[in-house]
């Protein structure tokens, strides 16, 4: 899986402007999955991914304890978006990653 056709559908799935937002998007919900989720799982979700959210889901910190609204909050910090849309990016992302 190469990174462009993926960052496409995430632009398509929300809706976005640009490809640049859906990057960030996606940064902001993969680096905040890769703190949530162990190391291990964390280079298992990693395998048959694009080589830069391998990187993100590597350079996280992860094996931290947060529920999901910490996890909205993250995701919406990182995206510079609201939570309430934060909560509905990470579903899509999350829900592309697991095709």
């Amino acid at each position: 899986m190469r990174l462009h056709p993926f960052l496409t559908a995430v632009r398509r799935q929300l809706v976005l402007d640009d490809r640049q937002g859906a990057a960030r998007v996606t940064h902001a919900v993969v680096t905040t999955l890769g703190d949530r989720i162990d190391a291990a799982t964390a280079r298992a979700v990693a395998r048959p991914r694009p080589m830069e959210l391998r990187v993100w889901l590597a350079r996280a910190d992860s094996g931290q304890s947060f529920g999901p609204r910490e996890f909205r909050l993250r995701v919406a910090r990182r995206a510079g978006t609201r939570p309430a849309d934060a909560e509905y990016h990470a579903m899509v992302v999350l829900e592309l990653l697991a095709d």
